[in-house]
């Protein structure tokens, strides 16, 4: 999609600048904030995305309630001379992904029917990193429509081990059994009836 390579772009760039500047936590811990403050307060986003509003007045009013480093003010009023400030919340996102990516991480979503113990998330963890040469983070929500099993998403991938997907490819195949096998079936309940 070309919006997220948009917003790539700008991530990366930042990225690139908050490495350079050696202070890539402090990027995030600020743009977070920025962002949570942005998208928290209605009237700062309205101001920020109304079209009739001047740039030097979007700019001054966000460097006010902002409280940002100059690179990270210079970033965003890029942002806002581009008319690319929709973007933030995605750039965010991405910025994180490119610092847990720099440091060996990969998050894991971990889906379970019932509640995972931490022994069983550390024992989960161990494993998937050593499968996959990362530091893993999990974060586990509960979904009882599960029925048991668990559904890993990391990356691109999902792995979904639960039993309601197991169910409904059982009940996929017994849909697709061929008709004569049915009709044999029936055949011999009416002859053993007799």
């Amino acid at each position: 999609m070309q919006t997220e390579g948009i917003a790539k772009r700008y991530a990366q760039a930042l990225f690139h600048l908050a490495r350079e500047k050696n202070l890539l936590e402090a990027f995030l811990e600020e743009l977070t904030r920025v962002v949570r403050i942005t998208e928290g307060e209605d009237l700062l986003r309205k101001l920020l995305f109304a079209p009739n509003v001047p740039l030097e007045f979007k700019k001054e009013v966000l460097r006010e309630r902002a409280s940002a480093s100059p690179f990270l003010l210079n970033f965003l009023y890029l942002l806002l001379d581009k008319r690319r400030w929709r973007f933030l919340g995605q750039i965010l996102s991405l910025f994180q992904e490119l610092l847990q990516e720099h440091h060996n991480i990969l998050e894991v979503k971990v889906e379970s029917a019932v509640p995972v113990s931490p022994e069983q998330e550390r024992e989960l963890s161990l494993v998937m990193g050593k499968k996959l040469g990362k530091r893993i983070h999990l974060s586990v929500t509960i979904d009882p429509s599960l029925l048991g099993g668990l559904v890993l998403r990391f990356q691109d991938k999902v792995i979904d081990g639960s039993i309601r997907t197991k169910l409904r490819g059982l009940e996929t195949q017994l849909l697709r059994m061929p008709i004569e096998h049915e009709m044999r079936w029936l055949m011999h309940l009416r002859e053993n009836r007799n």
